[in-house]
């Protein structure tokens, strides 16, 4: 049976969100499940997943322990379960996948330090080869198990152009899940031009749907306000769809335009003074936007055949991002409390 195994890039792309709820992950269970591939669970690439998502869960943790009144509002038990719930969640994927461990401490390290000191492939980065042992080791081991499995199929999933060029040419890779399901599902997207109709008249509700499980990613930001109250999709996006088990249909967008409006301000960090000598800004102004585009948004639904209806089912969570430069990039106003 066919090898799957995918690189921490890519599940990172997807927010580290090993969710049940979430549309890629129960697709890719489900093609594990009718017998499509068995999942590999390479030790550098688990590592790397569980130290980000713990990472992450220590910050979200020590922000809300510097709201001292929270304490007397909250149990802290509970926010720290919420806080590592991916973790959680993380395992709970590899059980369901029935993810095979293996370990790169069969590589021998002489094969990975030839090719650090030579600049070969995944070390073609002079100025930050350290970074690229990770990869190092996993591309020998996905090297090594295609020379002692001539015959079985290899399927890695990557972004990692350097990587990439580092396997054996043999080995099969795909940029994203939703590229490899819908080739190894070998689904004819003309059966399905009903979807595009389906996306187009639901668009406001899909847009608010969207709303309620978004989930924001502030950084590089100070004296924000931040409080979205809607989304406008676009009726320009591709689709594929990706998966199809019974009456449920897996499907990943491409909008070319969302608009996330509401309020948005921060500080003016290129227009606000702050001299050497002072520990605090002399003069402060702010930037403020009444709604933030964004390109090319991938979202992904599940549409379910009911009766003689299809109804369109939703991630847990829908990532984007903000940060100043993203806002300074749409600001329509800049103010300041001194004029």
């Amino acid at each position: 049976m066919s090898m799957l195994f995918v690189d921490t890039c890519i599940f990172e792309k997807k927010g580290l969100n090993f969710d049940k709820e979430n549309i890629i992950i129960n697709a890719l269970l489900d093609c594990y499940k009718n017998g499509k591939f068995k999942f590999y669970n390479l030790s550098v690439i688990d590592n790397e997943i569980k130290n980000h998502i713990k990472l992450r869960a220590d910050k979200d943790l020590n922000t809300l322990k510097k709201f001292k009144w929270l304490k007397e509002l909250i149990d802290y038990n509970d926010i720290e379960k919420k806080c590592y719930k991916d973790m959680e969640d993380y395992e709970s994927f590899k059980k369901n996948i029935g993810a095979i461990n293996c370990n790169v401490s069969e590589i021998n390290p002489e094969l990975v330090f030839k090719k650090y000191f030579s600049l070969e492939f995944p070390f073609e980065n002079k100025k930050d080869k350290r970074s690229e042992f990770p990869d190092a080791f996993t591309s020998e081991y996905l090297n090594e198990i295609k020379t002692k499995n001539e015959q079985e199929t290899i399927y890695f999933i990557t972004d990692d152009e350097g990587l990439k060029k580092s396997l054996n040419p043999s080995i099969v890779v795909y940029k994203s899940i939703e590229e490899f399901l819908k080739e190894l599902n070998g689904i004819d997207i003309k059966e399905y031009s009903f979807i595009k109709k389906l996306i187009i008249d639901n668009l406001s509700d899909i847009s608010s749907n969207i709303l309620a499980r978004l989930n924001l990613k502030v950084s590089f930001m100070e004296s924000e306000i931040i409080e979205p109250d809607g989304i406008i999709l676009n009726n320009k996006f591709l689709f594929d769809v990706i998966n199809v088990s019974g009456d449920e249909i897996y499907v990943s967008c491409v909008f070319s335009e969302l608009t996330l409006t509401g309020e948005f301000s921060c500080l003016d960090y290129n227009n606000s003074y702050w001299p050497n000598d002072e520990d605090y800004y002399t003069y402060i102004q702010y930037i403020k936007a009444n709604g933030i585009k964004y390109e090319d948004v991938e979202l992904e639904f599940k549409i379910i055949k009911k009766d003689n209806d299809y109804l369109i089912e939703y991630n847990n969570i829908y990532n984007l991002d903000i940060n100043f430069d993203i806002l300074e990039e749409n600001a329509n106003e800049s103010f300041s409390p001194y004029d």
